[in-house]
């Protein structure tokens, strides 16, 4: 038997793992991926917005010329923190950084 090893995951640049959620950046092909997952309820607001923050501090510092953020694992968001990712948005958008946002998210939650 052959023991076939897979490329490691790259390690985060900044993570949270919190009651249901979790989050993470990691750097991508030149570009930050910001991945979150579970539930991200009031509980992990000030969890989330640190990770966004550091998210937003790496890509203006790096110059990625794109910020990812993966939504596809994320089971539900509830009003305290789609807050702080609209917010989050409005710092990009106003921040005149050079970098773009993309969202990945799953079509079979509508909500996203």
């Amino acid at each position: 038997m052959s023991h076939v090893k897979l490329p490691a995951e790259p390690l985060p640049l900044a993570a949270f793992s919190a009651a249901d959620c979790r989050g993470s950046v990691h750097r991508e092909d030149g570009a930050l991926m910001v991945r979150l997952g579970g539930a991200a309820e009031f509980r992990v607001k000030d969890d989330l917005e640190r990770l966004l923050a550091e998210a937003y501090r790496l890509g203006d510092e790096q110059g990625a010329p794109q910020v990812t953020v993966d939504i596809r694992a994320l089971t539900f968001m509830d009003g305290s923190c789609l807050k702080v990712v609209a917010r989050w948005f409005q710092k990009v958008s106003d921040g005149g950084n050079p970098f773009r946002v993309v969202i990945l998210s799953d079509p079979s939650r509508p909500w996203q």
